[in-house]
């Protein structure tokens, strides 16, 4: 494995449990405006019910990706299955009609845009949240290293012996 994939590696299995919460809540917000697309790609005429479950389910899908491949791949088939397995479901069946009427499917249309910006805005937010956070861990740790590396040189000088037999 090359050096630079362990130390990304490295970097996603020390990250703190709520730094972890809140990269995997951006990753959710970002994919989940994809259940208001999806709405959009069908003219505005799911339910409302629908509409949540692909939001919900488009978050869920991105989040379970984004775990497996930034902590541990034992969720990916978990993920997988989820993925695949909700296509299979009837949901139209199981769940009322949406707008009928070319005012009804303008409105819907409306929330969906407002609900695309409201989720884009939400993962911006989150994601600069945690840029910051770990951004700032880590300028603090590489600040560190090199006051380290400066005491270090002032305590420990270089030995440098040169008496022609050896250098």
């Amino acid at each position: 494995m090359k050096a630079k994939d362990m130390a990304s590696k490295r970097f996603w299995r020390r990250m703190p449990l709520a730094s972890t919460i809140n990269f995997l809540a951006a990753v959710f917000f970002i994919f989940a405006a994809i259940g208001f697309i999806m709405d959009i790609w069908k003219g505005g005429t799911l339910s409302i019910e629908l509409v949540w479950l692909y939001v919900l389910y488009s978050g869920l899908v991105s989040v379970g990706y984004a775990f497996s491949f930034t902590r541990t791949l034992i969720v990916l088939p978990i993920t997988i299955i989820f993925q695949f397995g909700f296509h299979f479901i009837p949901w139209v069946r199981y769940l009322p009609g949406g707008p009928q009427t070319a005012a009804e499917i303008q409105s819907r249309l409306y929330f969906d845009g407002i609900g695309i910006i409201i989720f884009i805005v939400l993962a911006y937010i989150t994601f600069i949240r945690f840029i910051s956070r770990e951004g700032i861990k880590q300028i603090a740790l590489s600040r560190e290293m090199e006051l380290a590396g400066e005491i270090h040189k002032v305590l420990v000088p270089d030995i440098d012996i040169d008496d022609g037999f050896f250098e």
